[in-house]
């Protein structure tokens, strides 16, 4: 019942601080509607197509206290630059788990481009490879 209460509380407080339709239902859920999973997730890669990856690869690989060196979002990520979590879990502390699904992710997918990298580092998982 309190949770009921609870919940309906912080919504309507959501609802009236925020301009309509600018707080999601469920925060953190924002759906793609598509006849089929793979439908709705080709609508969000397609969507996700228009975000430039580049001024945020810095950020997104830098939550890891670590620089990585490119030139463009679409080359191959260098993975020689990239420290085994072995290396560095000494110093990244509070996001060692995600740094190690994020190197165990790119040394599954040889050739992956730093456009890529930078879409899963923010939890953007980039599309599937044809």
């Amino acid at each position: 019942m309190w949770q009921a209460s609870l919940s309906g509380n912080l919504a309507a407080a959501a609802w009236r601080s925020a301009p309509a339709g600018s707080v999601p239902a469920i925060p953190g859920l924002i759906p793609y509607p598509g006849r089929t999973a793979k439908e709705a997730e080709g609508k969000l890669h397609e969507l996700d197509g228009f975000v430039d990856r580049a001024p945020i690869a810095p950020f997104a690989l830098g939550q890891f206290g670590i620089e990585i060196p490119f030139d463009d979002v679409n080359n191959p990520f260098p993975t020689a630059a990239l420290p085994v979590p072995a290396d560095v879990e000494a110093t990244i502390k509070s996001t060692f788990g995600n740094y190690v699904g994020l190197y165990t992710w790119i040394q599954e997918r040889p050739g992956v481009t730093v456009r890529e990298v930078v879409a899963q580092a923010v939890g953007r998982a980039a599309p599937p490879r044809s």
